[in-house]
């Protein structure tokens, strides 16, 4: 029986299929809802299955049996690995000093200890040379008079002469009178005897001793700080981190977690195929899990992305991590003799406290002394010997030179005086006894010198320099990862929910299968494409002036009128009232369908000639064009009007055997201290039963329940039965 009903149609032939449209939907929609029920209800299919995209559980299977109650493994590992560098603690600062003995090592050599013994005896010498030295109180008197009074007051005079007397004016006589005096001056600085004199003001220059063991001692200090071991913690740390492959294995989930959520992310909702299903009512658990499950994506990828800016600076930095291969702690296995001697010169150091305390004084004498020194006496007497003495300021200068040499003179007889007071508190013995100690100390270390001086320096300062590179990154931001494993986890525990979710109805047959009910959404699309040609045709109208004059308007003419003609014939053929889905099967089979219609031709050009909004505008109609398969419209109408028959005869069957359930009258059944019986479906009862009692069904039986009988009682209760 067809369940569509007639309606009365106005001549309109679009207007007559619209209403022949309503009418099939209507019974489309509701075989495609009972359709969808039946098979939930065999379990036939899985519900998420029909509406997720990329949802299978496998993404899963690695994040399901990991177990973070104390966060991810490795990550975990990253952390304590970290934290073991910083725990060695080795400072920059003593770095930095390893660093600079390195540095030390490419030039040190081990100490001349016999060069320096010689030095030092030299030095001792000379302290004690200079305090015993004997000067006169008038040493520096007979000096003047000797060598600098006579120069000095001659050669004042002779310039204050010529200050009144011009040495033009003056007489040969008198010009040789003055140069045989400045000879005379020069002679007295060229003698032997004034070099002795002047020789023995002077003692030897003084060198401090202090200093020279010091200078010695720096070279074994800087090997002593030579202590390598501490590094070979750090290098075992560095070798254990590259050989776990810990960075690979953290780059490794870092990735395998942005890619399992990237993948999440393309899980998504197939709305088109929900909105089918959410028309059964029982399906709304269902829905509403899947929306929380929806939600609980987006939260999981958008917390990730959020994360991802504060770990992936440390990602980034082990991703260019460049760990040195081998062994590192051989380098700095190289093993030399231990400082076995304390290089302490502080003994020494209060012996000769009197050194340093004159050491301002005795720079000074050296002023004195360098002035002395540098004088060349011999050019001072040649000066005076020579031709223009008289002229060209040389008087002057000559005299200012005998002046500051003589002020040199007297400046070191008083400091020396000073030196000599303080130095006579040194006890020589001594300080040659605790020298000896001290280079007995700098020859013992000769050997462990020499053996650092081999070390492969050039080798051993970038490992020295590698730890702070190594550890420079933050692994604690990677913590935020668990919590991405943790809404993995709830995701797949709401995806395994949605996956066991069970529709509660259930239903033996329904007649149909899924061929038909296709067939019957099959047949509805050609009743809707034939309800649009009005539609198409005034589209095609409006379109119709960009392809005056092109390649195509003859095709797309063809086209129009195909349409216009079965939109004719459709009109001619239809009744002009109660139109029904028989008489559109009836039109459909009469009439020429249009065939072999140019549609591609004109896609074709469309595609290749026009851009922007006018491709857009034609691309939608030929699309709906193409669509339209004329060769099987009768085919598809008949095939859905089998299936609707097919539904509707099953329908009646149902509807028949339901009324006789209800209708028949039955005999009397007496229950007795009973709750409940299950009677046989041969069996009729009165519609008329107490209201509290309560029906249901099994196939063959019907079950009566709702009465309850008191403890011993006796009473019982009648059904009507006829």
């Amino acid at each position: 029986m067809m369940l569509i009903t007639s309606v009365n149609l106005m001549k309109n032939v679009n207007m007559e299929i619209s209403e022949i449209h309503y009418q099939v939907n209507k019974v489309g929609q509701q075989i495609k809802t009972e359709f969808l029920e039946w098979e939930l209800s065999n379990g036939n299919v899985s519900l998420m299955e029909k509406v997720l995209s990329g949802r299978s559980l496998d993404l899963f299977d690695e994040y399901v049996q990991m177990d973070i109650s104390n966060g991810i493994e490795e990550l975990n590992e990253l952390l304590d690995e970290w934290k073991k560098a910083n725990a060695l603690n080795v400072k920059e600062e003593d770095r930095k000093k390893i660093l600079n003995a390195l540095d030390g090592l490419k030039d040190v050599k081990a100490p001349d200890v016999s060069r320096l013994t010689a030095e030092l005896g030299e030095d001792l010498k000379n302290i004690e040379n200079t305090r015993n030295e004997q000067i006169p109180d008038n040493a520096v008197s007979l000096i003047f008079q000797k060598f600098f009074a006579g120069p000095i007051d001659g050669l004042k005079k002779v310039i204050e002469f010529l200050k009144v007397q011009n040495v033009d004016n003056l007489t040969t006589n008198d010009i040789d009178e003055l140069k045989k005096g400045m000879s005379a001056y020069a002679d007295m600085f060229t003698s032997s005897l004034a070099f002795t004199t002047m020789d023995s003001m002077l003692p030897t220059p003084i060198v401090d001793p202090l200093k020279r063991i010091e200078d010695e001692i720096d070279v074994v200090k800087n090997s002593e700080s030579m202590n390598l071991s501490v590094f070979i913690d750090e290098m075992e740390l560095i070798v254990e981190f590259r050989d776990s492959n810990l960075v690979g294995k953290v780059k490794e989930i870092v990735k395998k977690l942005e890619d399992t959520v990237e993948k999440i992310k393309g899980i998504e909702i197939r709305t088109e195929v929900l909105e089918e299903y959410e028309k059964i009512d029982s399906v709304s658990e269902f829905s509403n899990k899947l929306i929380q499950f929806s939600h609980s994506v987006r939260r999981v990828a958008r917390q990730f992305y959020a994360m991802k800016r504060r770990w992936s600076p440390t990602i980034n930095y082990l991703d260019q991590l460049e760990l040195p291969s081998g062994n590192l702690s051989e380098l700095f296995a190289h093993e030399c003799p231990p400082f076995y001697e304390s290089l302490d010169i502080g003994s020494l150091s209060t012996v000769l406290q009197p050194i340093q305390d004159t050491m301002p004084t005795v720079l000074k004498m050296k002023e004195s002394t360098d002035i002395m020194r540098t004088r060349n006496f011999s050019g001072l007497a040649a000066r005076l010997r020579n031709e223009d003495i008289l002229k060209n300021d040389l008087l002057n200068i000559t005299l200012e030179t005998l002046e500051t040499s003589f002020e040199a003179i007297k400046t070191f007889h008083a400091l020396i005086q000073e030196v000599q007071k303080e130095w006579a508190k040194i006890d020589l013995g001594e300080a040659a006894r605790l020298t000896g100690v001290i280079l007995m100390k700098l020859n013992n270390s000769k050997e462990i010198i020499d053996c650092y001086s081999q070390m492969k320096t050039d080798d051993v300062k970038p490992l020295v320099e590698l730890p702070p590179k190594i550890w420079n990154f933050d692994p604690k931001p990677t913590r935020h990862l668990v919590e991405t494993v943790l809404g993995i986890k709830k995701i797949h525990g709401m995806m395994v929910e949605l996956n066991e979710w069970k529709f509660e109805k259930k239903i033996e047959n329904f007649g149909l299968d899924e061929q038909d009910v296709n067939a019957i959404q099959d047949g509805i699309e050609v009743v809707e494409q034939l309800g649009d040609i009005n539609g198409l045709l005034k589209e095609m109208d409006e379109l119709s002036g960009v392809l005056n004059g092109s390649e195509v308007e003859e095709a797309w003419n063809t086209v129009r009128s195909a349409l216009n003609q079965l939109n004719s014939e459709l009109s001619d053929h239809l009744p002009t009232i109660d139109t029904n889905l028989t008489h559109l099967r009836s039109a459909i089979s009469a009439i020429q369908l249009p065939s072999d219609l140019p549609i591609q031709l004109i896609i074709d050009w469309v595609n290749g000639n026009l851009k922007g909004v006018v491709r857009s505008e034609f691309e939608n109609t030929l699309q709906r064009l193409i669509r339209m398969d004329f060769d099987n419209y009768e085919k598809k109408l008949d095939e859905m009007n089998r299936a609707i028959e097919k539904w509707s005869g099953n329908k009646d069957k149902e509807e028949e055997e339901n009324k006789e359930e209800e209708d028949c009258l039955v005999k009397h059944l007496l229950f007795h201290r009973r709750n409940s019986r299950w009677i046989p479906n041969n069996y009729c009862f009165s519609e008329t039963l107490n209201p509290s009692f309560q029906i249901s069904r099994i196939p063959g039986y019907t079950q009566i329940s709702g009465f309850s009988i008191g403890k011993g009682s006796t009473r019982t209760r009648q059904l009507e039965l006829f």
